[in-house]
């Protein structure tokens, strides 16, 4: 070996003797080593390059030098015109470890011609992951000496339907095969009905739906009843269990849980107290059901200005939990990627502390995000890139800049829908011109129990005020007085 610091870096490194002999010619160039990051770059010319296998060990070799953590070669080769298939296929091994969709790809399906490769893929899923990878191998290959690089990715339509159907059988055959617990009951057979067709009274109903609610009661006459609130998308409906065996009220209770898709067999009826129909429930299976996730792909995000918690009494449906500390509003629209959103319950503000502390902890950790995104692009740079690279790299540097001063938060509305008075009612019965202030007035408060307004228990209050200014009435205890009664 003629150049004596690569001699010297043979030495160091441990190099076996029948590898010197492919740097018999060979000139270390240059060697960098960056501090911060412990990558050492070493620049060697040489006549040719060597075998695959030699590299390898070259490269393992060389990162058990001391104070390096990654080691990159860059060779300036005269003739190279021998092994480019193997170096590709090193270095595409290696990026199937770190990305395992490229494991499909199967390696007769690499085509090469010269320096140019084609990659039969199966989907536009695999062409673009080889598309965002090309960069990254034309530059290994670059280091490697080779020049005039072509790397592209084509879909194979025939291959492609092939798979798809092999998809499908294994899909069928699997399904075929998966047990479904029985839960209550005997094994249910028959099609499933779609709830909103559930118009009059039918025996051996079958229906696929998700569990959204939970109740349970026992009765004195020692009947024990679970109520469940059941949906398939298309329609809700009420769903009742009666057993007088407290072993499988237990049972039932612990197996059926909220949120989760089971098959039901039953019959419906209409229940006179609820003037609607009900489902009575004969058989319960496990079922498998992976619901579809709605996701905002729009380029400019909806932002809802409108919209109600379940603290907007019979008109709100998403939930709120108190206990649980949880808001479906939110947390639904973060998740679907909507930028912000209004909460206007009617008359109230009881939503927004539970949303507040949501939105405030989501947003916390996307300011957390956006800077340890930009502090670890900064950590990339350094002299050993080429231009092409640190270019690249500023550009992700200054939209990381951006993403710090300006991040892409969630943003909260609070506000309540009000219920106005129409000020073009006469509210006045025969009027006169008396001072209001020198009036004496009777105020009168009455309440109804539920819903219904014309419900005949109610209670009543009534208070004589003397004087419309609190403060008078309230130094005068004498001149108050109040009267109640209760129906």
């Amino acid at each position: 070996m003629k150049d004596i610091r690569l001699l010297k870096l043979a030495n160091t490194i441990k190099l076996n003797e029948n590898f010197t002999k492919y740097l018999e010619n060979a000139e270390l160039k240059e060697v960098l080593l960056n501090k911060k990051t412990n990558k050492m770059t070493i620049v060697i010319i040489n006549d040719f390059l060597f075998p695959i296998d030699m590299f390898h060990e070259l490269y393992e070799k060389g990162t058990s030098l001391d104070g390096v953590d990654k080691i990159r070669y860059k060779f300036i080769i005269k003739e190279n015109n021998k092994y480019f298939q193997e170096y590709f296929l090193y270095y595409f091994d290696i990026l199937v470890k770190s990305c395992p969709m490229l494991e499909c790809i199967k390696k007769d399906k690499i085509a090469f011609d010269g320096n140019s490769v084609n990659i039969e893929v199966l989907n536009s899923a695999e062409k673009n992951k080889i598309e965002e990878l090309t960069d990254k191998i034309e530059v290994f290959l670059s280091d490697m000496g080779f020049d005039d690089i072509n790397i592209k990715a084509t879909i194979n339509e025939k291959e492609r339907e092939k798979f798809k159907e092999s998809l499908i059988e294994v899909h069928d055959e699997v399904k075929s095969k998966k047990t479904r617990t029985t839960i209550k009951g005997n094994p249910i057979a028959g099609d499933a009905s779609q709830i909103k067709n559930l118009i009059a009274a039918e025996d051996r109903v079958v229906l696929i739906a998700k569990v959204f609610g939970v109740d349970s009661k026992s009765t004195q006459s020692g009947w024990f009843i679970i109520t469940l609130k059941l949906t398939d998308y298309t329609d809700s409906i009420i769903a009742n269990i009666f057993t007088k065996k407290q072993e499988e009220f237990d049972y039932l209770l612990s197996n059926i849980k909220k949120d989760k898709w089971y098959k039901f067999k039953g019959t419906t009826k209409y229940n006179t107290r609820s003037n609607d129909y009900e489902f009575s429930v004969n058989d319960i299976e496990t079922y498998e059901k992976t619901e579809n996730k709605i996701v905002d792909n729009a380029e400019v995000k909806r932002v809802e200005l409108h919209a109600h918690t379940m603290m907007s009494q019979m008109d709100g449906l998403t939930r709120l939990d108190l206990g649980a500390h949880t808001c479906e509003l939110v947390s639904r629209t973060i998740e679907m990627g909507y930028r912000g959103v209004a909460i206007t319950d009617h008359s109230g503000c009881q939503a927004f502390p539970i949303a507040y502390q949501i939105i405030k902890g989501y947003n916390k950790g996307v300011r957390k995000k956006v800077k340890e995104t930009l502090d670890n692009l900064k950590s990339e740079l350094n002299d050993n890139l080429t231009e092409e690279e640190k270019i690249e790299l500023n550009k992700k540097i200054e939209k990381a800049k951006k993403d710090v001063e300006n991040p892409p938060i969630f943003k909260g509305l609070f506000g309540t829908e009000l219920t106005l008075v129409d000020d073009t009612v006469n509210i006045v019965v025969r009027p006169n011109d008396s001072k209001l202030m020198d009036n004496t007035y009777v105020v009168f408060d009455t309440e109804t129990t539920g819903f219904n307004a014309g419900g005949a228990d109610h209670d009543a209050g009534c208070g004589k005020i003397y004087s419309l200014i609190w403060n008078e009435s309230r130094s005068n205890p004498d001149k108050r007085g109040t009267v109640g009664f209760a129906k």
